[in-house]
């Protein structure tokens, strides 16, 4: 039995901001009753596994996003300054840059010399992005250093409660999250 309009509503929503109570408002859901019945759609096999399966999907495409950044990074990190120029020591037009050299760029600059009122030359300034800032991202997502420390406790200052998640499903993960909300009646709040 697939979803009907409103729970198919509450799962938009709630995907938005991860927000039960608010989710089951902007569905159409009572404000006075809304957090009871956010806990009870979250409850709900079927909007779980959508839940599960649209934030699998997510990820799927924040992937994509990871790739297209870590190319980029990598153009800055391996910049080569001598593709931004011709044999002859003179810079290369901007039309004239592979694309690699033009991503490393942070900035270009023009400036006219002249005598008088003539124009007897150009002063050309490139700017390179940070190498090393873009070296330094990708060994940290790399893991190639040392991790960053955070001290985090649980309620009240005492442990955190953890549990195992890495070899659930999404649809079982979402499910355990359902449960957990249930549990503390917050309702995703």
């Amino acid at each position: 039995m697939a979803l009907n309009a409103k729970q198919r509503r509450f799962v938009d929503e709630y995907l938005v901001d991860l927000n039960a109570t608010q989710a089951a408002i902007r569905s159409g859901y009572s404000k006075r009753t809304a957090e009871q019945q956010a806990c009870r759609l979250l409850k709900n096999v079927k909007i779980a596994a959508e839940v599960g399966r649209l934030r699998a999907d997510l990820a799927t495409k924040a992937e994509l996003q990871r790739s297209d950044l870590l190319a980029e990074y990598r153009k800055i990190a391996f910049q080569d300054i001598r593709r931004a120029f011709n044999e002859n020591g003179s810079l290369k037009p901007i039309h004239e840059l592979d694309d690699d050299t033009v991503a490393a760029l942070a900035g270009i600059e023009v400036s006219e010399i002249t005598v008088g009122e003539t124009v007897v030359g150009h002063l050309k300034k490139i700017k390179l992005s940070d190498k090393r800032s873009a070296l330094d991202s990708l060994a940290k997502f790399q893991g190639w250093n040392a991790p960053d420390k955070h001290e985090l406790t649980g309620k009240d200052g005492g442990p955190i409660e953890t549990s195992d998640v890495s070899g659930l499903t999404p649809v079982e993960r979402a499910q355990r999250l359902a449960a957990i909300l249930a549990t503390r009646g917050t309702g995703g709040d």
